[in-house]
């Protein structure tokens, strides 16, 4: 697969509107189920002791990094610092306190040598990395974002964005760098790539709760300081649902309690697999 830089792209980012990132002069691919945009994600922190991969960037993400880099271009700035510029004006800014507190469970402030994984967004910012596992912006025919579907390790394009663009960055951090992938379709790109022999599984920190505004109650079990019984953690959701009535909206009718505490056990149980991996809990 070609790779694709700013230099190929500075042009039309000097004549797009940065707000309409899928503008056709920024397509790399598309075919009846998604396409490929471009903005300036290629940036790589080579000092960095941990990366924060996500899927792909989102619209805000690629509206925000083309605004930096259509400003850049017109100031006559360097490439490299532009491309610098971009990459750290869209990183996963309002994911910051839950991911910082649940790395601190699995212990990496302690394998980096810092207090708390909250300075990696302050004065140690210089140890991380944000990328993407799919580098540059991908949507759907629907005009929706890429959120994992279809699956990144069985899409013929998406594979050869792996190997092009994700394998690079893996070489060029190096094998001691530790790699913490957010949601199901970063962990499956991260394990493609480890099944290949392109990474150890022992540089990933796997299984953490995506920290999304969607996932907060994965988010909340997992930093439970005692993490609850069963019973009584399906019980206390499930009173509470009926309590705010959110079922009520649009004329809907509430979830059986039977259907209700079936997808609260799955995620009780989820998320106790992954605090026992990281020796959390041990009973």
């Amino acid at each position: 697969m070609e790779r694709k830089t700013l230099n190929n792209f500075a042009k039309a980012i000097t004549e797009i509107n940065p707000e309409k990132p899928w503008d056709e002069k920024l397509k790399i691919y598309s075919d009846a189920r998604l396409a490929v945009h471009y903005a300036p994600f290629e940036h790589i922190n080579k000092q960095a002791k941990v990366v924060i991969c996500g899927i792909t960037p989102g619209k805000t993400q690629a509206s925000e990094a083309l605004k930096i880099a259509k400003e850049g271009l017109s100031a006559g700035l360097d490439l490299a610092l532009i491309q610098e510029q971009a990459k750290q004006a869209a990183s996963f800014k309002g994911l910051r306190d839950d991911l910082s507190s649940m790395l601190d469970r699995t212990g990496l402030n302690k394998k980096l040598g810092i207090e708390t994984c909250n300075e990696l967004f302050g004065n140690k910012s210089n140890l991380v990395h944000y990328t993407s596992a799919i580098r540059y912006p991908v949507i759907l025919a629907n005009g929706e974002g890429y959120n994992g579907t279809p699956k990144v390790n069985k899409t013929e394009i998406l594979k050869k964005m792996l190997e092009t663009y994700l394998m690079d960055e893996i070489q060029e951090l190096g094998e001691d760098c530790i790699w913490v992938p957010l949601g199901k379709g970063a962990v499956q790109a991260l394990d493609y790539l480890v099944q290949r022999g392109h990474m150890d599984s022992k540089q990933v920190i796997s299984g953490l709760p995506n920290p999304s505004r969607e996932n907060a109650e994965s988010v909340r079990l997992f930093l439970e300081d005692i993490y609850p019984q069963l019973n009584e953690y399906q019980e206390r959701k499930y009173q509470k649902y009926l309590l705010e009535g959110s079922w009520k909206k649009n004329g809907r009718k509430p979830q059986s309690e039977e259907q209700y505490k079936k997808i609260r056990k799955a995620r009780w149980e989820s998320v106790l697999k992954t605090r026992r991996e990281y020796g959390i809990d041990m009973h």
